[in-house]
C-alpha cells in the first residue's frame, strides 16, 4: 500500500503501489489533486483518475475497506466508473449498486456504502441522545 495523510483534512490519500514502482524517474512522485482530498473529507471517499491509475482518498472510517478492496479501487477504465460511484455517498442508492455488473466491484461498492451509513446512522442517533439528554437536564 501506498498511503499518504493530510492531517489538515483528516483523510487518507491511496496510490496503486505497483504503478508506483514500475516509474522510470529518479523521483517518483505521487500526487493528488487538493479538490480530491476535500471531497474525501466532505463526502467521506472520492476518487481521481489520472492517466495511468487512480487515486482515492478516504475517511479513517474507510481504511478498512480501502485494504480490503484496494486492488479494485485503483484500476482505470471501466472498473473507474464503478467505483467512482463512491463519490457520491450521499445520494447513492441501492438501485444503482445493484447495477453494477462486476460482483467485486459491486461488493466494495455495496460494503463502502454500508459502512458509511452506518456511520452516519450513529452519528444521528447520537446526536440526538445528546440533545435529549441536554433537554432533560434543563428542565
Amino acid at each position: 500500500m501506498l498511503l499518504g495523510w493530510r492531517e489538515k483534512l483528516c483523510v487518507f490519500a491511496a496510490w496503486d503501489v505497483d504503478t508506483h514502482l514500475s516509474q522510470d524517474s529518479q523521483s517518483p512522485s505521487a500526487q493528488v489533486k487538493e479538490h480530491t482530498l476535500e471531497a474525501a473529507r466532505d463526502g467521506a471517499f472520492a476518487t481521481q483518475e489520472k492517466e495511468n491509475e487512480v487515486v482515492v482518498a478516504f475517511q479513517p472510517l474507510l481504511l478498512m475497506e480501502y485494504v480490503l478492496g484496494r486492488a479494485e479501487m485503483h484500476q482505470p477504465g471501466p472498473a473507474y466508473r464503478c467505483i467512482s460511484l463512491l463519490d457520491r455517498l450521499d445520494s447513492l442508492d441501492d438501485t444503482q449498486i445493484a447495477a453494477v455488473s462486476n460482483v467485486n466491484r459491486r461488493n466494495i461498492v455495496s460494503q463502502v456504502t454500508r459502512k458509511y451509513r452506518d456511520h452516519r446512522f450513529s452519528k444521528r442517533v447520537l446526536m440526538r441522545i445528546n440533545t435529549a439528554a441536554r433537554f432533560v437536564a434543563f428542565s
